[in-house]
């Protein structure tokens, strides 16, 4: 859920209830889960987890980032994936085909909780550090 003004996503909550888990976001002020204010947990590429969401070739990416990362999967439902990202335990690719109102309440969740997020040709990359924000990056120009 989403509060929105003139197109900006100002707060949200991801509501994970099998999980025992709530993300609550506001802009400016940062992400929470479970009232507890979520910083960035970065790791190297090795030790990363990674999600591929909504994507034409998610089984390319996932066995080409299975090469180098501890685990590739997909849920198959993006508020869950950018639940877990903004929590800071999964990196994802999510192609922004998916409707708005499925990524944007997310993304904004994990920008407030420090993540990094690349915007570029039709995907979106969510990372805790800059290093597997590239690697991500690097894993859609190769998947073709």
């Amino acid at each position: 859920m989403a509060y929105m003004e003139k197109g900006k996503v100002i707060s949200c909550v991801i509501d994970l209830p099998e999980l025992n888990t709530q993300i609550k976001s506001i802009d400016g002020i940062g992400t929470f889960c479970n009232n507890q204010k979520i910083e960035p947990k970065p790791n190297n590429i090795e030790h990363s987890y990674w999600i591929v969401e909504g994507h034409s070739k998610k089984w390319k990416m996932a066995t080409e980032l299975s090469k180098d990362v501890m685990a590739v999967r997909s849920f198959g439902c993006t508020s869950v994936t950018l639940g877990l990202v903004a929590k800071g335990e999964v990196c994802c690719i999510i192609n922004t085909w998916n409707n708005a109102w499925d990524i944007y309440p997310g993304i904004t969740a994990c920008k407030n909780a420090g993540m990094v997020v690349i915007e570029e040709d039709k995907n979106i990359i969510i990372a805790p550090s800059n290093e597997l924000a590239e690697y991500g990056l690097k894993i859609t120009k190769t998947v073709k």
